[in-house]
């Protein structure tokens, strides 16, 4: 062997992106499975979560689910076969006839979209707008989860004043 070769530990695998999903999940709950098929990207799954299946149940490794009116069957498949992939194990995946209407996860979206939009409604500044310009309306809202901090996280005052006196 040269002399000029030298033993070099091999490179190490190439490291998984920061947020990157782990090799093998493992979700807890109806949410963290939605999360789950989002991370992996499987948009076809993510969306029959949302809406084409009502869950009814969830357990660890068996899944209870009712399809909505006109869904597709062979998601039942699908979804169980994405779960092995990403779990490492099989999933019971059952397809429950409840007799109560359970929501699907894009039901309860819309439905908690149309009470902000009722509360934006019911807003004094809105409803001063929609009356100083007549044929308005409020087309989009969003909520904000980035709330500015309440009074008492701020600093106290004196220590600003305590920063310029330094000058």
């Amino acid at each position: 062997m040269p002399a000029s070769r030298q033993a070099t530990a091999p490179a190490p695998a190439a490291a998984l992106p920061q947020g990157a999903p782990s090799a093998l999940a493992s979700p807890g709950n109806y949410a963290e499975l939605i999360a789950l098929a989002g991370e992996r990207r499987d948009l076809l799954v993510q969306h029959a979560l949302k809406s084409s299946l009502r869950p009814i149940a969830f357990a660890d490794g068996r899944i209870e689910v009712a399809l909505v009116e006109g869904a597709d069957p062979g998601v039942i498949q699908t979804l169980s076969a994405r779960l092995k992939l990403w779990t490492g194990r099989s999933w019971m995946i059952s397809v429950g006839t409840t007799t109560e209407l359970v929501p699907t996860v894009r039901e309860l979206e819309n439905r908690r979209q149309q009470d902000e939009m009722q509360a934006a409604h019911e807003d004094p500044l809105v409803r001063a707008i929609m009356e100083t310009f007549p044929g308005a309306r409020v087309s989009n809202v969003r909520v904000r989860d980035d709330a500015p901090p309440a009074m008492q996280d701020l600093p106290p005052v004196s220590a600003y004043d305590e920063e310029d006196d330094d000058e």
